[in-house]
């Protein structure tokens, strides 16, 4: 179920990532710069790394998530896992995953 879990919000985010890039001039990214360069520094995650690689790109998937009713509301909480994760364990999909999965009971059933 987890690894189900964790795939999905790769895939959300993959598809969020791209969707945001390709589209018009957006929101203000800096406000993403703290965050991000805690990313780009620490994530041990390679896929994470891959996706995340350019810090426009990592900008560009809190903005998309900030701006999509079904993520906004657990984005806090994936940037204050972020924050807290010790550098050489910070895995920011896992951060997504589990803060999407603290809102499971939030969110309807995909049944």
């Amino acid at each position: 179920m987890k690894m189900k879990l964790l795939m999905t919000v790769t895939l959300t985010l993959s598809a969020l990532l791209l969707a945001v890039n390709c589209g018009k001039k957006g929101p203000d990214l800096s406000k993403y710069d703290e965050i991000c360069a805690i990313v780009q520094k620490c994530d041990q995650n390679p896929q994470s790394k891959m996706l995340l690689m350019q810090p426009e790109a990592c900008q560009k998937m809190f903005a998309g998530l900030d701006k999509s009713p079904q993520t906004q509301a657990f984005t806090p909480q994936v940037i204050d896992c972020v924050k807290k994760a010790p550098c050489d364990k910070l895995d920011t999909f896992k951060c997504f995953a589990s803060s999407a999965q603290g809102l499971g009971t939030m969110m309807p059933s995909a049944q």
